[in-house]
């Protein structure tokens, strides 16, 4: 059975572009340039953050939302995940205290183990409690009454959310407001993007969330896999741009392939 002609299209694009992807990769880890990405001001503010809870005697509250690790939101859940790993590396190091609350039960030992290797990376793997990561439940507002009373209670200095929210988003984030924290929060979601850009004194927009595992850790092949997905993005974005410019000179000759080919 032949393909048609879209989905010929399609496959040879996707060909095309993990080929592309896997080259940048191969490129880097054999001694290339090390790609650079652009300094992440919400990855930078959390040491300055974290060193905050410390002098106020105060804990740092983190959550990755309602997102699973078998749904369509599991890429937000992985990413906040390695950014847990990291954060809970910094308190070790600082010897604060961090609190992670946690909604999907299948989440839970994923980001328990994220976090003691975050301890044990700082050196420190026997301050590692699993007290310190909670599961509230997987009822969404069950949930977001377990992190707002534990924010309210023990008024944490730092509300940290990265990852996939529904409603609950601004009842815990009111809840850093009023207990003062500052606030670290990301998503992919763009329906949830714009309440958190309100109250969020550092935000992650969009892809910034899966850049900042490479950010971090300046890992080469996940930092080549960042350049050659950029690469693509550039090239799609001049395709756009010629079209858009031909159609103005009376050449639709590319917007036409688009319209019948792009879906």
């Amino acid at each position: 059975m032949s393909l048609s002609m879209p989905r010929s299209l399609t496959l040879f694009m996707l060909v095309v572009g993990c080929g592309w992807i896997l080259w940048q990769i191969q490129r880097t880890k054999s001694g290339g340039p090390l790609p650079k990405i652009r300094k992440i001001a919400a990855i930078e503010a959390i040491p300055e953050v974290i060193g905050r809870a410390v002098e106020m005697g105060r804990p740092v509250h983190f959550t990755s939302g309602v997102g699973k690790i078998d749904d369509e939101f599991a890429p937000q859940t992985i990413a906040a995940t390695e950014i847990l790993s990291h954060i809970s590396k910094l308190c070790a190091d600082y010897d604060a205290e961090i609190v992670t609350t946690v909604a999907p039960a299948l989440v839970l030992p994923i980001q328990e183990d994220a976090m003691r290797a975050g301890y044990t990376m700082a050196g420190k793997p026997e301050n590692f409690s699993p007290d310190q990561i909670r599961f509230a439940s997987e009822t969404q507002m069950a949930y977001a009454s377990a992190a707002v009373g534990f924010i309210t209670r023990e008024k944490a200095a730092a509300n940290i959310m990265i990852g996939a929210f529904y409603g609950e988003t601004m009842l815990i984030a009111e809840a850093g407001v009023h207990a003062g924290a500052v606030q670290i929060m990301g998503t992919v979601r763009m329906y949830q993007l714009m309440f958190m850009a309100v109250v969020a004194d550092y935000l992650l927009i969009g892809e910034e969330m899966f850049a900042a595992g490479a950010y971090i850790a300046q890992d080469r092949v996940r930092l080549g896999a960042v350049k050659g997905q950029d690469h693509i993005k550039v090239a799609l974005i001049a395709i756009l741009v010629v079209a858009f410019l031909g159609a103005v000179a009376g050449n639709t000759l590319i917007l036409d392939l688009l319209k019948k080919y792009g879906n």
